[in-house]
């Protein structure tokens, strides 16, 4: 037999009903809801059609069928567990921060292989300065008792002169071979007679041009081991626009979300104002509390099940 708990010491305190959770509230006014009947004992009894409910009883008579519904009613409120639940008016959307796309200066490495590095051509100017001295012995013998040659360093500025016009003080500059070129000042020794050295001086420009490998400084490359795999600036530029563009769909997405919760948030409240036990259902997810508002804060109680015996 189930009993109506809804009456006595509890009631005063707590919103203490029994419903069932097909109806989810209270009856309003004095006649019994659709589908139910109430006995000469007050019993509230569900009599819903049988196809919406299982038969537990009982055939009496083939002409006549009683049933119950194998579903609970609950008793709420009587066992004066509660709590309270605080609900946030607003949602506050405070974008994520994006990756500000900016112009900014920025220290990369540049490695390139040995198959692929830049060349120019280089040039490269000089003085050479020779000194050969000879001698004649008594006996007619002769020789060379001195010969050096010294290397004079030539001015940028005079060197791309000469490169440019092929002309050293007047004196134009042969081809002696692929890549270089001189004035072409010969050296013809002379030998005087007896025991006296004679010396003879004589200078070329040299001008040299070949490629040159353009790289950094010494002083300015870092030690690399051997196996190492340095960033490419390409793949790191390419890497922070990928970012850039990853954050800005995050943040569309986040805002999308944080909106449709808004809009929830907003339905809640009106269904918490319009009836606390429905809006607290909805939020929690749940059929089996009821609610109602004590000052600012959502007083739940929840509800035991309560099975009828016949």
């Amino acid at each position: 037999m189930a009993r109506d708990f809804s009456s006595g010491p509890d009631a005063v305190d707590h919103p203490s009903t029994l419903v069932s959770n097909r109806r989810g509230s209270e009856n309003e006014g004095d006649n019994p809801p659709v589908g139910t009947h109430e006995d000469a004992g007050g019993i509230l009894r569900d009599i819903s059609p049988a196809n919406d409910i299982t038969p537990e009883l009982i055939s009496v008579n083939p002409n006549l069928v009683l049933c119950v519904s194998g579903e609970p009613f609950y008793q709420c409120g009587a066992s004066g567990g509660r709590r309270a639940l605080s609900i946030p008016r607003h949602t506050p959307c405070k974008p994520p921060p994006v990756l500000i796309t900016e112009r900014k200066e920025v220290n990369v490495t540049i490695w390139s292989t040995n198959g692929h590095l830049n060349q120019i051509l280089a040039v490269r100017c000089v003085l050479r300065n020779r000194t050969l001295c000879t001698n004649t012995g008594f006996f007619v013998s002769k020789g060379i008792v001195f010969d050096q040659t010294l290397q004079q360093p030539v001015s940028p500025s005079l060197c791309r002169q000469v490169w440019v016009d092929k002309v050293y003080h007047g004196q134009r500059l042969i081809r002696l071979q692929p890549g270089v070129w001189v004035t072409n000042n010969l050296l013809q020794a002379k030998f005087e007679w007896c025991c006296k050295d004679v010396c003879q001086p004589t200078q070329n420009f040299v001008l040299e041009t070949e490629p040159e490998l353009l790289v950094t400084p010494a002083e300015e490359i870092d030690p690399v081991a051997p196996g190492s795999d340095p960033i490419n600036p390409k793949l790191q530029y390419l890497y922070d626009k990928i970012m850039e563009q990853e954050s800005r769909i995050f943040k569309a997405v986040w805002m999308e979300l944080c909106h449709a919760a808004e809009k929830h948030l907003a339905m809640i409240w009106q269904l918490l104002k319009l009836d606390p036990t429905l809006g607290a259902r909805a939020l929690l997810q749940c059929n089996d509390i009821v609610a109602s508002f004590a000052g600012q804060a959502l007083m739940i109680w929840e509800c035991s099940p309560v099975r009828p015996d016949h």
